[in-house]
């Protein structure tokens, strides 16, 4: 008790020697250009006990009062209970808050966008959230008690705070925190945009952006979890007694958790706490926001290389240090969707702004030249005459030192080229932003979870790599290894009938991985729910070319992988459950999946696209789901109708004669007629002879979904039902809006395709080969009309040195056949897709 008291008057003399100015700019009430944002204040009281001769006047204990400053948005991670603070060779512990500057206030935080406000708001007591319209607003766990950060204080003793050579590795406290971004609609002062479906971008200016950081304590690993801004958290926040502000430590005793002016610090029985406390700061500036207009600008090294060159723009612009911009990302919710959009912020950091980022919005051109100018910059940088990707003159910054290695100049120069390429079509434009329904960021997004998801799993390795100067990725799983390339535009070169883009290509990193490449789509419900039949055409047509699988994701796949605590707003049906399989499955389902060697595959029943798609990358065997898929035909067949032409002319007319035709029509066959929902069903042709044979032609498919239902649920199944069935080469996938006069790919058009080739360049292509034995392959890749590849390819060094050559060699697609192991290796490690000869000519089954 003496030693709180003494450490109290200490403070008290502190403050009564406190400089007027200093105490008026540490209320924010005059400029204060070392902290422009109001700091937090540490006040360290160290307790020295006296010997004996020491104490004049019989003290007992020496109190050395500290007073030290941070900026608040460091004081937000470090000065917050049980957060440890080191100065002057001490080490003390934030043990109280002072409750009398800033008291604690009930809040209420909307779980999907930034919004947030005083309980006592009328905003507050509205049914719907103001800015997103969350339904859940006005749901009591809303509802959360902040406080302000304004001061702290620490009580120690003098032995136990001084630093020692065995104490110097400091100890780091992890804190969840979450930045809301928020404005109010009429602060939006001028917006522009390229309306362009492929290149949206857009940004705007808004005049007083709040910016509101929250520290909602320790980061457990189970507790109660709170959803903040689309985002969820597992933390306890910070207890505090009500009175005193003390941090109640419960392994200590009653008394020291309490200040020895606490009214509760001898009535134990009385103590009121508040259990759950959040910290935060918060300002208001300008700012200007940006809608990136595809995932290139946001994978680690493009959000990464395109803030360092906006750096470097401003302060090519300004003339000067630009330190006090800085940016950040926030999220916002789609309407009437679970996804969300992603905006990049650049913000003044002293509160008010300084009108620098006024000055940009005047005109377009203002914020054009800062690009320019930083491109010019990077461009003439004496770095790329030392074949260096970036230094300190141009792209790096020191303040950006921790993302360096995701900062490349060649990308950035890569982004800003793209963007000023399309600047002429900016446009001024009066709804905001949000108002924007901009597919093509949404699916970014879902692309971004996607490689989220593989990052986030332990059954493989996931680098990042660039190929032919577009984002790619290696992965390596147990038993296979994949090169990811983002992006890819498909169309006849690649035998697809119906060109598109994928987000994704898997292509085999390695000959031994015997497989077609996967293509694969992430689909989000609101972009794609008045295109499924344009999706179904166009995803058969790839399997059609006989070069590639595909695969089907959706939100609610990729978001289970990203967020194990993900709940899917519209769940789909099973089209594996037992009901739906006939009696003689039900009862010996088991020796079924034995008899046509896919045991392994029964797991998967019960499992989801995503889980699917992982299990073939790691086991590509194309015959295991091939057999599965029989399986399943057989398993929903009726036996008892083992012919009927009333079905088989329904077929047709969903069809067409020549699929069934093609199909070749045994004199017997078993029909299946599954309803999986009110909009899904599947109907099947099953030749039992070929079927036993675990031949692929013996089950004809039809998928069929009723595209007029808002129907997610079975959409998303539909689609895991595409991802199996694909393995067949008589499966079609057709919805009740197709119109009859479109032509469905069918396999026979595939069957049918050698073409005749008269293409001179194949035949210079033959004489310039070395290996003979490539010749036979050489015609028939002729015939075939596939892509003309490269004889006797150089791949070089970064100095321009010879590393290894391909005997054939398509750069495109980076596949690349050799004559030695050595080059073979050489190839992979580049990231390219390579065979040895004798692996090329066995994959295309020809003899030498």
């Amino acid at each position: 008790m003496e030693q709180e008291k003494e450490g109290l008057r200490e403070i008290i003399r502190d403050i009564n020697n406190k400089n007027i100015f200093n105490f008026l700019t540490d209320e924010g009430l005059l400029p204060n250009y070392a902290f422009p944002e109001a700091g937090v204040t540490l006040r360290s009281m160290v307790l020295r006990k006296l010997r004996p001769k020491q104490g004049a006047n019989g003290k007992r204990y020496e109190v050395l009062t500290m007073t030290y400053e941070r900026p608040s948005q460091v004081a937000i991670r470090e000065l917050v209970p049980s957060g440890v603070f080191y100065a002057e060779g001490r080490r003390v512990k934030v043990d109280q808050i002072d409750l009398k500057l800033s008291e604690p206030q009930e809040w209420r935080i909307c779980r999907s966008c930034s919004y947030a406000t005083e309980s006592f708001q009328p905003e507050a007591h509205q049914k719907t959230c103001p800015r997103c319209n969350d339904t859940l607003w006005s749901d009591k766990g809303r509802l959360r008690t902040m406080l302000r950060l304004r001061q702290v204080m620490a009580t120690t003793a003098d032995q136990t705070s001084r630093l020692t050579d065995d104490s110097e590795d400091r100890k780091i406290e992890f804190f969840e925190k979450q930045l809301l971004v928020d404005f109010l609609p009429e602060f939006r002062e001028q917006t522009f945009l390229i309306n362009h479906p492929e290149f949206p971008f857009g940004f705007e200016y808004i005049s007083r952006t709040k910016f509101r950081e929250i520290n909602l304590g320790e980061s457990l690993s189970t507790g109660e979890t709170v959803e903040i801004a689309g985002k969820k958290f597992t933390t306890k926040g910070f207890t505090v007694c009500r009175s005193c502000g003390k941090v109640i430590d419960r392994n200590k005793d009653h008394a020291q958790n309490h200040a020895i002016s606490c009214q509760w610090r001898d009535k134990p029985d009385q103590v009121k706490t508040i259990e759950v406390l959040y910290l935060y700061r918060e300002f208001e500036s300008e700012s200007i926001r940006f809608l990136m207009p595809d995932e290139s600008f946001w994978t680690p090294e493009g959000l990464h290389s395109f803030i360092a060159a906006l750096q470097l723009g401003l302060k090519e612009k300004f003339r000067g240090k630009v330190d006090h911009l800085r940016t950040t990302i926030s999220e916002e919710p789609q309407p009437e969707s679970n996804l969300r959009k992603s905006f990049l912020y650049l913000f003044d950091s002293i509160p008010g702004g300084t009108g620098y980022l006024r000055q940009l919005i005047r005109q377009p051109q203002e914020l054009q030249e800062v690009f320019l100018q930083a491109l010019e910059k990077m461009r003439t940088c004496s770095c790329k005459e030392r074949h260096q990707d970036g230094c300190y003159q141009c792209i790096f910054a020191y303040r950006n030192s921790f993302y360096k290695d995701y900062t490349s100049r060649k990308k950035a120069e890569s982004l800003l080229g793209k963007l000023l390429n399309h600047w002429s079509e900016l446009k001024d434009h009066s709804e905001g932003l949000s108002a924007i329904r901009v597919n093509s960021n949404l699916e970014s997004e879902l692309e971004r979870n996607f490689i989220k998801a593989l990052s986030m799993r332990t059954d493989l390795v996931l680098k990042p790599e660039i190929i032919d100067g577009k984002t790619a990725y290696f992965i390596k799983l147990k038993n296979s290894a994949w090169i990811v390339e983002t992006q890819v535009t498909l169309d006849e070169k690649d035998g697809v009938t119906i060109p598109c883009r994928a987000d994704f290509i898997m292509r085999p990193a390695s000959s031994r991985v015997e497989s077609l490449p996967v293509v694969v789509f992430t689909d989000g419900w609101e972009y794609h729910r008045d295109r499924i039949k344009e999706d179904f055409q166009q995803r058969q047509a790839i399997v059609r070319s006989g070069r590639f699988w595909c695969w089907s994701l959706t939100w609610d796949d990729v978001m289970k992988q990203v967020n194990r605590s993900h709940r899917t707003t519209n769940p789909p049906p099973d089209s594996f459950r037992q009901d739906l399989n006939n009696d003689k499955f039900r009862k010996c389902g088991g020796s079924f999946y034995k008899r046509y060697d896919c045991e392994g595959m029964q797991l998967l029943e019960s499992q989801d696209s995503f889980a699917w798609l992982m299990s073939y990358l790691d086991q590509p065997q194309a015959q295991n789901w091939q057999r599965w898929a029989l399986l399943r035909t057989l398993a929903q067949g009726s036996p008892a109708n083992n012919k009927s032409p009333e079905f088989l002319g329904r077929m047709e007319t969903r069809l067409s004669p020549e699929a069934i035709a093609l199909w070749e029509v045994p004199p017997t066959y078993v029909i299946g007629e599954v309803c999986i929902s009110e909009s899904l069903q599947i109907f099947t042709l099953v030749d039992l002879k070929r079927n036993h044979e675990k031949n692929a032609t013996g089950s004809l498919v039809c998928l069929e979904l009723d595209d007029q239902q808002e129907d997610p649920g079975s959409w998303r199944e539909a689609l895991r039902s595409l991802n199996l069935y694909q393995f067949l080469p008589h499966f079609y996938a057709i919805t009740t809006n197709a119109a009859p006069e479109i032509s469905l790919a069918t396999p026979g058009s595939i069957v049918q395709s050698p073409l005749e080739n008269t293409d001179p360049r194949w035949e210079e292509l033959r004489e310039l080969v070395i290996e003979e034995s490539l010749f036979p392959a050489i015609d028939r890749m002729s015939q075939e009309n596939w892509p003309l590849p490269q004889a006797g390819y150089e791949l070089l060094s970064d100095r321009g040195s010879v590393k290894a050559i391909g005997e054939l060699a398509w750069e495109e697609t980076q596949i690349v056949v050799t004559l030695t192991p050595e080059d073979n290796e050489a190839f992979i490690a580049a990231g390219w897709r390579s065979y040895l000869v004798e692996d090329f000519l066995k994959k295309l089954t020809i003899n030498n």
